[in-house]
């Protein structure tokens, strides 16, 4: 009776080890995973931050110049809308990140979308415009690129930050 006890205790003591192993082992996955989608994110938005000076110095000037009734000097050349690289191929897997960073990601990506569409439009469209539709446009796409620029500015350093934090046996 002794034997067939201490194999039930072995055995169970083998399969409490194998599934402890099992779930910390897909934890440690998961957490890698997620660090790397936080570094990847946080090194994509922060490509776009030198070209926030330059096309709001742009844009300023075009709203200058509408302003002054010389519209016919504006020149906009038409471009296809920007795309971004590495968002497309994770945001399936924004959920390793959390509720928190998973919103914040949308909502700069959201307005990085919206700033981008606004461009193009103006871009595109603008000898088709009357001087207020065209100052409103662009009024519409400053204010797209600053909500985006402005969030996207703390996220990166939060996913700066979930990148290089540190993996905890029994922490979140």
């Amino acid at each position: 009776m002794s034997s067939a006890v201490s194999a039930v205790i072995a055995a169970s003591v083998t399969l409490i080890t194998a599934f402890v192993t099992q779930f910390l082992a897909e934890r440690y996955r998961r957490f890698k995973d997620g660090a790397a989608l936080a570094a990847g994110t946080a090194g994509e938005l922060a490509s776009y931050s030198d070209a926030v000076p330059l096309l709001g110095v742009s844009l300023r000037t075009a709203q200058e110049q509408v302003a002054l009734g010389n519209m016919s000097s504006l020149n906009f050349r038409d471009f296809e809308k920007p795309q971004d690289r590495y968002f497309p191929k994770v945001v399936d897997k924004l959920g390793l990140l959390g509720p928190q960073l998973c919103e914040w990601i949308i909502y700069v990506y959201a307005n990085l979308d919206a700033f981008r569409s606004a461009l193009v439009l103006i871009h595109s469209k603008h000898s088709e415009m009357t001087a207020d539709e065209l100052q409103a446009r662009i009024v519409l796409c400053v204010d797209a690129m600053g909500r985006a620029f402005s969030a996207g500015e703390e996220l990166i350093e939060a996913l700066r930050a979930r990148s290089n934090e540190r993996f905890r046996v029994l922490g979140p």
